[in-house]
């Protein structure tokens, strides 16, 4: 998500990348880890995620934003240290790094709006009219996210605009 934001706001990719998750993944840890349970589970250390859905646009941002802001990058090197060491061991950090860099295909991130259907949980399960409505749907919120740069499910989450194909109001 943060290499989405990153892209469609500079039109740039960063280099390269090491993706913690993957490399959690990689090393037996419960699938899709986020980052304040991986700190949790390197270092033992509760990480507040009280301000993650706050609007981070609003400036200046406040003093709790950004004491959040640096505890939520504090463990971000040492999480990379551990987790690189022990994928070493493995014979594993390659697997990491190729599939990290994987990540930063621009394509990935190349956003059509006609193509925002795929990215509707649940959609898969709809057919004729219930799907053609889902996509309607679904590329009225993601043009709505793109021209006013928020994410898609500040604009409707995705089980609403599954209700509304459904039902067809």
């Amino acid at each position: 998500q943060d290499i989405e934001v990153v892209y469609q706001t500079a039109q740039l990719m960063p280099k390269c990348i090491f993706d913690t998750q993957i490399a959690a993944g990689l090393l037996g840890y419960a699938p899709q880890l986020g980052y304040a349970n991986l700190a949790n589970e390197l270092f033992g250390v509760e990480i507040a995620k009280s301000h993650t859905r706050a609007d981070w646009s609003k400036r200046p941002l406040t003093d709790a934003l950004l004491q959040y802001a640096a505890e939520d990058v504090e463990y971000l090197l040492p999480a990379y240290i551990a987790l690189a060491e022990s994928l070493d061991r493995q014979s594993r950090l390659a697997w990491a790094e190729e599939d990290s860099a994987r990540l930063l295909s621009p394509v990935l991130y190349d956003i059509d709006p006609r193509l925002a259907i795929d990215r509707l949980k649940g959609a898969r399960n709809l057919r004729g009219r219930h799907r053609s409505a889902a996509a309607s749907l679904a590329a009225w919120r993601e043009s709505q996210a793109l021209r006013s740069n928020r994410p898609r499910q500040w604009i409707a989450r995705d089980s609403v605009l599954i209700d509304l194909a459904f039902k067809l109001p």
